[in-house]
């Protein structure tokens, strides 16, 4: 019985280890077919991933190619002749027998034009001015002349402006303005210098073809053309988005400079007008800032002046006997400024100053210019060298509150009319 019962313990225990190590194969089985189908999957996963770039590299790529902007442009392949709107060469300079040159060739109501002047000023320093003006004319140009004028800048290219373009030497400098310029691709550069050479043939061939009658020497402008070309000048800024130094080499000068025009204001509220400020049948050119003044333009008798501009943060105030009150100021100092306009410089002249400076005991302090007793010696010295003299903006003494009373004016002050909008 014993032996029968412990023979049916053993088998009971060997059909148990057949049946647990059958169990533990078919697990490890079923879990090494589940591991190596993972495995597959990964290895085909990773199959697919090598035949493929990820999408988020392609759209890197894309944005770097859109991110590439074209820096530089050669006329012929991206400048069609008649998307050229203006082209301008200057040479100045400011050496002992100062000179300057300007070639413009531009559009104009559907029609081409070419510009010329040229300043010296011999036995003297430079810069030379609209006063050095020896020679200065406009031709109309035919279609044949602006295809040459076309063939000659075609090989060239442009880039956009650099500040330090027109600056540390005499140049020429070249700029091309054309429809697709973005306002800044404008900084033009000749294929070669055999090329230039020809440009400057070209148009020295245009002077001498101008024709009786459009050479126009500098004194012979009458007051109201030279106020439209100042007018020409400060539209052509603006148009253009020209900095100072740009505006400058126009021949434009204004305290419009200091209030960031012409990027700022751009907008229709620079004006001006024509106002007689000293009573004597000539009218002066104001440049106004909405119904603020800021610039006067008066007339020398051959060209125009800059006669005043107003300071940033002052303001100014005519009255009918040519007087011209400024006040300006800031939280620390304050000034009061008195001028008087001079017909014959076609300039407002500095009389009296009264300069506000609160951290002291003594916070207000006067000054006398020379005025116009000594008008008469700075008109001469203007009439033998066609420039005010420095001393004249100079003032000559101190004084006290009652001396600077004097100067003040008991005037009415002029009504200015509306200004008519620049643009």
């Amino acid at each position: 019985m014993k032996k029968r019962t412990f023979l049916t313990i053993l088998l009971l225990l060997l059909l148990g280890t057949v049946t647990l190590t059958a169990c533990g194969e078919s697990g490890r089985s079923e879990k090494s077919g589940k591991k190596a189908e993972r495995e597959e999957d990964d290895e085909d996963d990773e199959d697919d991933e090598d035949d493929e770039e990820p999408p988020v590299k392609e759209k890197k790529k894309d944005r770097d190619k859109k991110k590439k902007k074209k820096t530089e442009y050669l006329v012929s392949e991206d400048i069609p002749a008649e998307d050229i709107t203006d082209f301008y060469y200057t040479y100045s300079d400011i050496n002992y027998n100062a000179s300057y040159q300007r070639y413009r060739f531009y559009e104009e109501d559907g029609k081409h034009w070419f510009f010329h002047e040229t300043r010296e000023r011999k036995d003297d320093y430079g810069p030379a001015t609209e006063e050095d003006t020896t020679l200065i004319g406009t031709v109309e140009l035919g279609d044949e002349q602006w295809a040459e004028f076309y063939d000659l800048v075609r090989d060239g290219t442009v880039r956009e402006r650099q500040e330090s373009a027109d600056a540390g030497d005499s140049g020429p400098w070249f700029y091309l303005y054309w429809k697709d310029d973005q306002s800044v691709i404008q900084e033009y550069s000749f294929a070669s210098y055999a090329d230039v050479k020809a440009f400057e043939g070209y148009c020295q061939l245009l002077v001498g073809e101008s024709g009786e009658g459009s050479e126009q020497p500098a004194g012979e402008m009458t007051a109201g053309e030279a106020f439209d070309q100042v007018l020409g000048f400060f539209r052509e800024a603006q148009d253009k988005q020209l900095d100072e130094d740009g505006t400058r080499a126009l021949g434009l000068e204004t305290a419009l400079f200091s209030y960031g025009w012409p990027y700022a204001y751009n907008d229709g509220s620079i004006g001006y007008l024509y106002q007689d400020i000293n009573d004597d049948g000539q009218e002066e050119l104001l440049i106004m800032l909405g119904h603020d003044l800021v610039d006067i333009f008066g007339f020398n008798g051959s060209q125009a002046v800059h006669a005043y501009g107003c300071p940033y943060r002052g303001f100014c105030s005519l009255y009918d006997d040519g007087r011209l009150v400024e006040n300006w100021g800031t939280m620390r100092s304050a000034t009061i400024k008195v001028f008087k306009y001079n017909k014959t410089l076609g300039c407002m002249m500095p009389l009296a100053l009264e300069s506000y400076d609160p951290s002291g005991e003594n916070s207000s302090h006067y000054y006398i210019y020379g005025g116009e007793a000594d008008w008469g010696l700075v008109e001469e010295e203007f009439r033998e060298t066609g420039e005010i003299p420095e001393s004249a903006f100079e003032w000559a003494y101190e004084t006290d509150a009652e001396e600077f009373a004097l100067y003040q004016t008991d005037s009415v002050e002029t009504v200015l009319g509306e200004p008519t909008p620049l643009n």
